[in-house]
Parts: C-alpha cells; structure tokens; sequence
C-alpha cells in the first residue's frame, strides 16, 4: 500500500472517529434534526474498519448499533433525515436499509448477535415486499413501485448475511445448552507430543486443514475413534487438538446421555446430537459412551431380552446421528473407548469415523523424548537430567501426565525445600505411582483375541 493511501485512510478514520462522536452527542442531547441514522451507521462502520483492534471504538459502535436497532428502526426500516442525493427537479435519492445493515452484519456481527430480533423485522419486511419473479422496490415506493436491481441486490445481500449471522446465534445458543467452556491454553499441553501413532495423522489430517489455506479443508478428517487401555492419554489428546486448533473442547460423558434416566436415554441423545449439529469450530470428546453403539451381532437368536432388544434399537438410532454430525463438518468429533470390540461394526466404519486408532502407554524411546521435553519445561539442571533419564525404562506404562506429574512433585518439592534431587526419591516416587498395570495387561489380552485390529 503506498504511502499517499495509507496517509488518506489514516485520516478517513480520524475523520469517521469525530463524525460518529458528533452524531451521538447530538442523539443524546436530543438534536434529533442533526442526527442522521444512515451517516451514523456509516461513520460506525468506517471507525470499525480503520481501528479494528481499538476497544474504545468497537464499544462506542455498538452503543451505535443498539441505539439505532432499538430506537430508529421500525417495522423493518430506518427512515434517514436526509437522503443521498437530491437535485433541484426534487428528484431524491435515499440509501435502502438493508445496505448499511449488510455492512453491518459483515464487519462487526458481534455487534449485531444479539440485535437479530430487530434484524428479522427487516427480513419481514423484505418477505411482505417481495414481487415475485421481479425482485424488490425502493422502501419509498412502497407496493407500488417497479423492482431496482440496485434495491434487489442489496436485499439478496443481506438476506444472505442475515442466514449466516443465525447460524452464528443457534452456535451460540447450543454452546450455551451445552455448557461448551471457553476457549483456553493450557501451558501443561505446550510440550506435549501426540503418540507415534497419531503423530503425522492430526496435525497433516485435521489440523493443518483447518487452520490453514481454506481450500484445503475439504481434505480435513472430521472424526476419529481412539482405543486403548485406561489412562494412556487419549483425554489429553482430544485436549491438545482442541489447543492446536484454538477451539474449545467439549467433553459428553455416559452421565450426559443418562441425566433424565434409562428411559429417556434416546430423547436425550437426540437433544444432545441435535445441539452439537449447530455448534461450529469445536472438538468434541465423547468420552466411554460405547454403550450407544454397542454391537449387535447375535441378532439371529431366536429369544432376544428386552435390555438386548433395547440396546440393539439404540445403536440403529444412533447411526443416523453420528453420520449427520461428521458430514456437516462443523465440529471435529473423537470417541473415546477401552473396548472398540464392542462397538458395532457398522458405527465403526470408515465413513462415520475418518480415523481409528489405538493409543498404548509410550516405548522406550516416546517416553525418553517426552520425559526430555518435560525436564526441560521444568528448568531442570543437566544433573538432574541425567537422573530422571537414567530412570525411563523403570518408568514402563507411564504416559504424558504421570511423567509430567512425576518431575513436577520431585523438582517442585526440592526447589521449595532448596535441597538437590536424588536418584532413590526418583525410584520411591516411581514404586508409588498408581499405574494401572492390570487394566493395560487385561485390555492387551483382550485386543489379541479379539478379530477387530
């Protein structure tokens, strides 16, 4: 951009700046004759664009937007004081409601999220307006005047705008229903490293598409199961790619599904599946809930019980659900499980899962990485170092978190305690830790005899 263009936009939004403070004043003191609502809009507008990061500005234009919402719009119209253009046959020229609010909705739709009622009383009367075939007149024309491309295309325009911006407030809404936490960073995930396994495949596969070229996205993975034995991370990776794509994660449990009881188990899996189809740019972790789609083999039994009969009716019902959310592409969706063997073949499939894979505790070299990377985060000293890495393969079946909580208590307790870190409280911390041993060795055997990989 050349200097001469910067300098005239610099000084456009000063200008802009002023002009919008003036229009204000002159509303609040009652100075309605010098108060124009498509200038304010206008000056509203420009200031928003030139000092987009100014939080003074972006609060005075939505006091702005509210003030002119609430207050000059009526029966889906804003009635300028003076028009465009005007000549001196009497001919005037006045700027069409919906293109301002086109503009507004484009540039600052945080401003317009909560102002949508007033905004589909404009939506109404471009419904009541509407020539069929034809298009729409000047609101100055009433019924009666013949269709402009001009009033046509601008009416289009926002219409268009106006379906985005309520896709926007159903997000919002269902986010809230939902309880979604907001957006975050966790500094304990900064370092972490995805499983070897998973390593290539989610930043390639799902982050990259998403956060970058937009092109790109059509390629993106949308779902994924993850299986493994209690405690090896699989939380702590839906948690890290929520990071990595700088979205909320929202966490739906068994307890989720059953809040209402057994009995209205599928009406609440209906409502919860519905919500998350309006919700955008969030990781989902279904966390444990096989029992929706258990499998149904066996159905050519000839006395079916009725809990058998139930869950069989659920998973079918279930299919539906899983399929819809994965082909909006809307949210990235993980099921997180110790028993994929149980899951029906047909929920499983690629199609309604872009990704199945099994996460296990770290190999020897995994856990000598990210045992490295932690001592780092925690400012450890090369002696200390050498400790706790002469100690990885003592450190069998621990994950990220146990590692991470592991140099944490150690390094933390002789910092405060100003003592130095000794290779028998390395061993002792390590005898103690509550590894679950039987479960990881139970879900091993079980994975063997099973004929799912």
């Amino acid at each position: 951009m050349s200097a001469e263009i910067a300098l005239c936009l610099e000084h456009i939004g000063s200008w802009s700046y002023t002009h919008l403070s003036q229009l204000i004043a002159y509303e609040c003191a009652g100075l309605t004759t010098r108060f124009d609502v498509i200038e304010t809009l206008y000056a509203a507008l420009i200031c928003k664009k030139q000092y987009k990061n100014s939080q003074e500005v972006s609060q005075m234009v939505k006091h702005a937007t509210n003030l002119i919402l609430d207050k000059y719009l009526h029966q889906g119209c804003l009635r300028p004081s003076s028009p465009v253009l005007a000549d001196r046959k009497n001919y005037s020229l006045q700027c069409p409601t919906v293109e301002p609010l086109s503009l507004l909705i484009a540039i600052t739709p945080e401003s317009c999220i909560n102002e949508w009622p007033k905004l589909m009383e404009v939506a109404d009367w471009l419904t009541s307006h509407f020539q069929p075939e034809n298009g729409w007149c000047s609101e100055t024309d009433g019924n009666h005047g013949k269709p402009t491309p001009w009033m046509t295309a601008s009416s289009l325009a926002f219409l268009a705008l106006l379906e985005r911006l309520l896709d926007a407030v159903l997000a919002l809404k269902a986010a809230e229903e939902l309880k979604v936490p907001p957006c975050g960073y966790d500094d304990f995930l900064k370092d972490y490293k995805y499983p070897n396994t998973l390593s290539d495949i989610i930043p390639n596969y799902i982050v990259k598409p998403l956060t970058t070229d937009c092109t790109n996205s059509k390629f993106a993975c949308y779902s994924m199961i993850l299986t493994g034995p209690p405690g090896t991370s699989k939380t702590t990776i839906a948690k890290k790619l929520a990071q990595d794509l700088e979205w909320p994660l929202l966490i739906i449990n068994q307890s989720d599904f059953l809040r209402n009881g057994l009995d209205r188990l599928d009406s609440e899996a209906d409502r919860i599946f519905g919500l998350a189809a309006l919700l955008k740019k969030t990781v989902i972790l279904f966390d444990e809930v096989e029992e929706l789609v258990e499998s149904r083999e066996g159905g050519d039994k000839k006395e079916v019980s009725p809990p058998e009969k139930y869950s069989r009716l659920l998973t079918t019902s279930m299919l539906p659900r899983i399929h819809r959310l994965r082909d909006l592409k809307q949210v990235v969706f993980i099921f997180a499980t110790n028993r994929l063997e149980s899951i029906d073949k047909a929920a499983a499939r690629l199609g309604r899962f872009d990704i199945i894979k099994c996460v296990m505790p770290p190999n020897d070299e995994e856990r000598y990485n990210i045992l490295n990377s932690i001592l780092h985060k925690y400012d450890a000293t090369e002696e200390e170092k050498q400790l706790f890495l002469s100690e990885s393969l003592a450190m069998k079946l621990f994950c990220y978190p146990e590692l991470d909580s592991l140099v944490k208590m150690i390094i933390g307790a002789r910092r405060i305690k100003n003592d130095t870190v000794s290779k028998d409280a390395i061993t002792l911390a390590i005898e103690k830790s509550h590894i679950n041993k039987a479960a990881i060795q139970e879900y091993e055997t079980r994975t063997k005899n099973s004929e799912r990989p």
